[in-house]
C-alpha cells in the first residue's frame, strides 16, 4: 500500500460520479508543475507564486457507491478561535469601509484530534458529499489532505470551458428555502463580475447560466455556471487570470492576497488553492477545483480549514457563525 510505503498518491472522485480514481506514484520526488501540458494531478497553493505540486504514475479506476448513514446532528460549537477571528473581522470592516477593498476574504483554521483511519475517513466524505469532488492526497514530504469541495474552478475538454461562480452561504434545513441577505447577493455577483472581466479576450461565445441556489451538505450556496469557447494554448492563462478568484481572496485581488497576508494568523499553504487532473481522465482534459471544505491530516491531529467573504456590509458575528456552519462539513464526518 502507498501510504505504508511512504509513496505519493491520490484518491478522488469528480461530482456526481461513481468513478473512483486512485494516482499512484514510483517514488517519492517532488515535481513542480512547469505548464498545463502535462499530464498528471496537481495541488497548487493559495498564493500564485508559491510551487505547484504534481503526482503522476500508475493510474487505477474502480467504482465507489455507498449509501451515506445520517450525519449527526450535532449542536455543539467548538469556540476555539472565535475571539480572534471577530477581532479580525472587524479589522476588515474597517479597512472595507475606507473605498479601496471591496471583498476580503478571511480563514481561520481549528486543531482537532483525528481518531479516523484516512482512508475510511475518506470514503465517509464519498458517501455523504456526492456531488462534491472529495479527495485524499498523500506526498510523504508534504503532509495529508482531504476535503471534499463544492466549487470548480476550470473543467476544459474539446476546446469548451466550464467555470463557476459560488458565493454565499446558509446553512441547510429540512423543510426550509434559504432566505437570502442582500449582501450574499451583492458578494455572489462581485464573483461573478469578476470572472466575467478576467475572461474577457480570451474566452468566446461567454455565456452565464441564471443565478441558482445550490446545495452541499448541509450548506446552502448561490451559484452561477459559466461556458464559453477557447484554445488550449490559453488555458493556462485563464487559470492565472481566475486563481485566486474573489470566492477565496477578495477584490481587488492584490490589495486582498496583501491584507490577508499581513493579517491572518497562519499560512493558508494549500487550503483555497486548486486541486485535480491534467490530461490524465482523457487527453486534453483539465478538471480543476478550488481547495475548500478541507482539512490537513498529521500524527493524530486535524486541522479544519474555513472561512467566509466579508465585505463593509459584513456583521462580524454573523461571519463567526457562517465559518461555524462551514467547518460541519468535515467535522461531522469525523
Amino acid at each position: 500500500m502507498a501510504l505504508t510505503a511512504k509513496l505519493p498518491f491520490v484518491l478522488f472522485r469528480l461530482p456526481d460520479q461513481t468513478e473512483l480514481f486512485g494516482l499512484f506514484q514510483p517514488d517519492a520526488s517532488i515535481q513542480e508543475l512547469h505548464d498545463f501540458d502535462t499530464t498528471g494531478f496537481v495541488f497548487a497553493p493559495f498564493h500564485p507564486t508559491k510551487k505547484k505540486i504534481v503526482i503522476n504514475g500508475r493510474l487505477e479506476v474502480d467504482t465507489f457507491s455507498a449509501p451515506c448513514d445520517p450525519l449527526p446532528l450535532r449542536n455543539e460549537v467548538i469556540m476555539e478561535g472565535k475571539k480572534s477571528h471577530i477581532a479580525l473581522v472587524k479589522k476588515a470592516i474597517v479597512e472595507l469601509r475606507k473605498g479601496e477593498l471591496k471583498k476580503v476574504v478571511l480563514s481561520r483554521t481549528l486543531d482537532l484530534p483525528f481518531r479516523n483511519e484516512p482512508v475510511a475517513f475518506f470514503k465517509r466524505l464519498l458517501s455523504c458529499y456526492r456531488n462534491a469532488f472529495c479527495y485524499l492526497w498523500y506526498h510523504p514530504k508534504i503532509g495529508m489532505w482531504s476535503g471534499a469541495t463544492p466549487e470548480r474552478l476550470v473543467g476544459f475538454h474539446k476546446g469548451r470551458l466550464q467555470t463557476s461562480s459560488l458565493a454565499g452561504t446558509l446553512p441547510f434545513h429540512q423543510g426550509k428555502d434559504p432566505n437570502w441577505s442582500q449582501k450574499e447577493i451583492e458578494e455572489q455577483q462581485m464573483v461573478t463580475d469578476y470572472i466575467s472581466g478576467a475572461l474577457e479576450g480570451l474566452v468566446d461565445n461567454l455565456t452565464f447560466s441564471e443565478l441558482k441556489t445550490v446545495r452541499s451538505g448541509a450548506l446552502w450556496h448561490l451559484k452561477t455556471e459559466i461556458e464559453g469557447l477557447i484554445s488550449q494554448e490559453d488555458l493556462a492563462l485563464v487559470i492565472d487570470r481566475l486563481h485566486p478568484t474573489p470566492a477565496v481572496c477578495g477584490l481587488p485581488k492584490q490589495k486582498a492576497l496583501e491584507f490577508i497576508t499581513d493579517n491572518e494568523s497562519y499560512d493558508r499553504t494549500f487550503y483555497t488553492g486548486y486541486l485535480g487532473t491534467l490530461n490524465l481522465i482523457s487527453p486534453g482534459r483539465t478538471d480543476l477545483f478550488v481547495n475548500l471544505r478541507c482539512a490537513r491530516i498529521d500524527n493524530g491531529r486535524v486541522n479544519v480549514y474555513v472561512g467566509g467573504g466579508i465585505t463593509s456590509d459584513s456583521d462580524a458575528v454573523a461571519e463567526w457563525q457562517e465559518t461555524v456552519h462551514k467547518s460541519k462539513t468535515m467535522i461531522d464526518v469525523m
